[in-house]
């Protein structure tokens, strides 16, 4: 399997399965866009403020989602390509195929919105007064990623509540701050991609301040568990690698920088509350021995081109050992005390 760049993201896809990794590969996986989409809303009027205008736009009309709002987006988008064309951009190599009559479009539409209902019963979808209201706004946003009125309360929220925190007002938004910035590096023969939420460079200080921006509809005081089964640790310790092989491209010393890392929680739902988190310097450590770990797998299974199983099912005769992790054997002895 050809693999242009891992990431944190298609790492966490190995660590569930080799057969996730390949469907995140090949972007099989369904995912809930709508709340990816307002997250990346919620970065953007953060962090490039500058430029959200230029890439959403509030609705004026109920916004649809789920796979019918993907569906009619479809075909907003597509129908100018019928008789020409149309390049799907879904993959590392673009597939260039022609749109050849309205059928064909709905068809294409159909295939990439996710239903598994009968196409004639989406294709009548078209017909309802509030799916038309959406399809003629969308052509008038001109390609713009559309927010309902709710989102963009909710974006302005989250945004006055960082900003009336003391410390994530001040990792934010600062002048020399470089947002989303991308550092395409190698380790261990893997191209590797980090996209840093917010990247702070003070060469005069000799200080690197590495912030990630996460947005949850939980409690935020309560983001340890979000923390622990997402890999945000890994996450960002990942990004201090990307950084400390950045000044080095820079012809800076990397070992004469000090880091701070930081994870900005902010609450999409009720107090819209805002926490700033800095990781353990041992949750780093043995997150990138998990990376090192995690990229060595993916290089058995690579070499092997074995991805139905886990690596420990091929070397193990179909077996693969459970071991209680220390945090349940911790829970369990404190149970069995109290009782």
């Amino acid at each position: 399997m050809k693999i242009d760049h891992v990431s944190h993201s298609s790492l966490s896809a190995l660590k569930v399965s080799p057969q996730y990794f390949q469907k995140y590969i090949n972007r099989e996986l369904v995912q809930d866009s709508r709340y990816l989409d307002l997250g990346s809303a919620i970065h953007c009027y953060i962090l490039e403020n500058h430029t959200f205008l230029k890439k959403y736009i509030v609705s004026t009309v109920p916004v649809i989602g789920g796979m019918t709002g993907k569906f009619l987006e479809a075909i907003v988008e597509n129908t100018k390509y019928v008789n020409q064309t149309v390049h799907d951009s879904t993959e590392d190599i673009p597939n260039e195929f022609v749109l050849q009559n309205t059928d064909h479009l709905y068809q294409h539409c159909y295939d990439i919105s996710g239903f598994k209902t009968p196409i004639v019963t989406v294709i009548k979808k078209l017909d309802n007064v509030d799916n038309i209201a959406y399809m003629e706004f969308l052509q008038q946003a001109e390609g713009k990623h559309t927010l309902s009125q709710e989102e963009m309360e909710t974006i302005t929220q989250c945004a006055a509540s960082a900003e009336r925190h003391a410390v994530a007002s001040n990792i934010l938004n600062p002048v020399e701050a470089e947002p989303e910035k991308e550092i395409l590096w190698t380790h261990q023969g893997f191209k590797v991609k980090s996209i840093i939420d917010n990247l702070i460079l003070d060469k005069e200080r000799k200080l690197v301040t590495v912030t990630d921006l996460k947005t949850t509809s939980k409690n935020p005081h309560n983001f340890i568990r979000s923390y622990t089964s997402y890999g945000y640790y890994r996450q960002i310790a990942i990004y201090k690698l990307a950084v400390l092989d950045y000044l080095a491209e820079l012809g800076e010393d990397p070992t004469e920088y000090d880091f701070k890392t930081y994870i900005v929680a902010l609450q999409t739902t009720g107090l819209y509350e805002c926490v700033v988190y800095e990781p353990d310097s041992l949750d780093l450590s043995i997150a990138i021995d998990e990376f090192e770990s995690l990229l060595a797998r993916l290089k058995w299974h690579q070499d092997h081109n074995h991805w139905d199983y886990p690596m420990e099912y091929y070397n193990n005769n179909g077996i693969i050992k459970i071991k209680l992790s220390d945090e349940a054997i911790s829970r369990i002895r404190e149970d069995s005390q109290s009782n």
